[in-house]
């Protein structure tokens, strides 16, 4: 008789629930402390769209992104590109005034950590649409 194998659902204990508890509410204070004592690894970490990262974590970035004085974060060098990529403006053409344009209305958008959060879950094409401030010129641009 062949041996079966039972997938038990667990109940997390009072232990588990305790320290998940703890991990989120220290994470805020964790994110702060990298950006001000290891700022070189953060800049590393959140210029990089494609590294996954725990979901607690993840979130509190994107809400620091609403204080730009704290991150020192340059959308225009990160998301800018990416976002052209995604909206098909990386086959097209662009002047360079055109470039420095899209790229100061990119630095001065309101929904950084709205394309932060999208470009890391690559987003499909319409919610990018949404969200960026320079899809109109590069959707145009790339037909």
């Amino acid at each position: 008789m062949p041996a079966t194998t039972q997938h038990l659902t667990t109940k997390p204990t009072w232990l588990d629930r305790l320290i998940g508890r703890f991990y989120r509410a220290n994470m805020s204070r964790t994110v702060t402390q990298m950006r001000i004592e290891a700022n070189t690894h953060y800049q590393a970490l959140i210029n990089d769209l494609d590294t996954p990262l725990d979901e607690t974590f993840e979130s509190l970035v994107a809400e620091s992104f609403k204080r730009p004085e704290w991150v020192g974060f340059r959308p225009s060098h990160v998301l800018f590109p990416r976002m052209k990529e995604k909206l098909g403006g990386h086959k097209a053409a662009f002047s360079d005034n055109e470039l420095r344009v899209m790229g100061k209305q990119c630095d001065q958008c309101h929904n950084t950590s709205q394309c932060w959060l999208a470009l890391r879950a690559n987003a499909n094409t319409a919610d990018c649409e949404r969200i960026c401030p320079n899809s109109e010129a590069l959707i145009a641009k790339a037909s």
